[in-house]
């Protein structure tokens, strides 16, 4: 039951994104959003986050999905982290860098931001959560790439929307 509430929630936040219907935009101190997220997994996870943060970066978008695409990267990242490893933040040059260590590249990356795309069967995940996040940065015209390199998956998020 819960998995299905979560999907149909999912699936109404996508419905409502690509029906425009987030109008509140306002100008985000992303670090403070970041930060909140951050705080928030670290009281629900045993994974280690680490962040640095060079510089802040204001964005013109709706608060609530600031938070979304934050929290769903985060979540992604913990969920698939090694036991005993831990997530990598960054937010440098008007660029928002999250990492994780993984054992292999993914086999499909050209289909990881399509919906209910999963990597493997094994996650309890609804393969929404990074189509929620694409639809964010389309949205806002922002730049993602999802890339593997040196034993880690690396996402970035160009706020500035040049990736």
């Amino acid at each position: 039951i819960q998995r299905l509430a979560q999907l149909n929630k999912r699936l109404t936040l996508l419905t409502k994104i690509d029906n425009q219907q987030f109008i509140n935009e306002e100008h985000i101190h992303l670090v403070d959003c970041l930060e909140k997220s951050i705080d928030d997994f670290r009281e629900i996870s045993t994974i280690e986050i680490d962040f640095i943060k060079k510089d802040d970066i204001i964005a013109n978008m709706d608060s609530y999905l600031a938070n979304v695409l934050f929290s769903n990267l985060i979540s992604n990242a913990i969920r698939h982290s090694p036991h005993g490893t831990g997530v990598h933040i960054v937010m440098k040059d008007g660029i928002f860098s999250i990492s994780n260590h993984g054992h292999a590249p993914l086999k499909h990356p050209e289909k990881l931001f399509n919906r209910f795309y999963r990597e493997s069967a094994g996650t309890k995940s609804t393969g929404l959560g990074l189509a929620i996040v694409k639809k964010i940065c389309d949205m806002y015209g922002f730049g993602i790439l999802y890339r593997f390199k040196e034993s880690k998956h690396i996402f970035e998020v160009d706020f500035r929307g040049t990736l």
